[in-house]
């Protein structure tokens, strides 16, 4: 990791911890896995950030911690709700919120607006919006990279879908040399086995 990125590591890490107070983590053993209406099967184990600021329909998990790489479960989220809760630096201005009559697009613009206002991004990049499969539905798939307020640039992948009138979507995501290369193949897999519990 380049040394200048070290000192922004340690700042946001403090941050964080200050920021989530009682928030801890739970291991997610590898094999099937209900959570958030989906069924996933991580093949390694992860570590599940237990955040209670986290909206219900929210689940977030790592394997080197949240700062360095996170897969971002977001499940069954209803019409009139953001897709993240956390707090914003522009005078408590609402963030944007899902709508079911949303397109792939949209839903992208979401991501976007959403990742820059929660993370301070200076800019979002998103690219290669395109259909693909998720959870039985048609549905999309983009990539995303990104420079946060802590100077590092992370990138990612975020695949999704309308059923039932509810987003249900994953993403992965993490610093762009190196957590987020080493960490998508699994990210893949479990993106491509995932599906609504109980179907």
């Amino acid at each position: 990791m380049p040394r200048r990125t070290r000192p922004a590591l340690l700042l946001a890490a403090t941050l964080l911890l200050a920021l989530t107070g009682c928030a801890g983590f739970t291991m997610v053993p590898p094999g099937p896995t209900a959570t958030k209406g989906m069924q996933l099967t991580p093949g390694t184990a992860w570590n599940r950030f237990n955040n209670p600021r986290h909206p219900s329909h929210l689940d977030v998990w790592t394997q080197n911690g949240p700062i360095l790489d996170m897969l971002v479960v977001l499940g069954g989220l209803e019409d009139g709700r953001a897709l993240l809760n956390l707090e914003t630096d522009d005078g408590g201005t609402p963030l944007p919120v899902f709508r079911s009559t949303m397109t792939a697009t949209d839903i992208q613009s979401l991501f976007e607006t959403t990742v820059a206002r929660v993370r301070r991004a200076r800019t979002v990049d998103l690219f290669g919006l395109r259909p693909a499969p998720f959870v039985g539905e048609d549905g999309f798939r983009f990539e995303f990279a990104y420079l946060g307020a802590d100077e590092v640039d992370r990138r990612g992948i975020a695949v999704g879908a309308v059923r039932q009138g509810r987003l249900y979507m994953i993403a992965f995501e993490g610093t762009g040399l190196l957590h987020y290369p080493r960490g998508l193949p699994e990210a893949e897999r479990i993106i491509a086995g995932a599906r609504i519990a109980g179907s």
